[in-house]
């Protein structure tokens, strides 16, 4: 778990990217038969740092307006968070959807021999 002190939440986020490069990892996920499907692709996107911190604010608006006695009962006070989440879930089905057919492309058009294509 990671701590308060600076040194350990760069550790922390140093293991994050590491993570993060280990999961999505070009190199293995052309090389590998299995190719990962459109829901897996999803779930990874969510994993992002930046659409973490995206739903992070979404769920404190949310907060926010529960906690405020005189918003709590207007619709229109949930709209940041609305607008949040569907953008969020927007950009990541776009996203998967896009890398999907990336990797359909990759396997349809096998490499020729000549060709040195550095995937990352």
């Amino acid at each position: 778990m990671c701590g308060r002190k600076a040194t350990s939440m760069l550790w922390c986020f140093e293991l994050w990217i590491l993570f993060r490069l280990e999961v999505a990892k070009p190199s293995r996920a052309l090389h590998n038969s299995n190719r990962l499907g459109l829901v897996m692709l999803f779930l990874l996107q969510l994993t992002s740092f930046l659409i973490m911190l995206l739903l992070l604010a979404a769920a404190a608006s949310v907060v926010v307006n529960l906690t405020n006695d005189t918003k709590r009962e207007e619709a229109l006070s949930y709209t940041t968070s609305v607008a949040i989440l569907v953008l969020v879930l927007i950009n990541a089905s776009i996203t998967s959807y896009t890398e999907h057919q990336a990797q359909h492309l990759l396997r349809k058009y096998p490499q020729e021999p000549g060709l040195a294509v550095d995937l990352g």
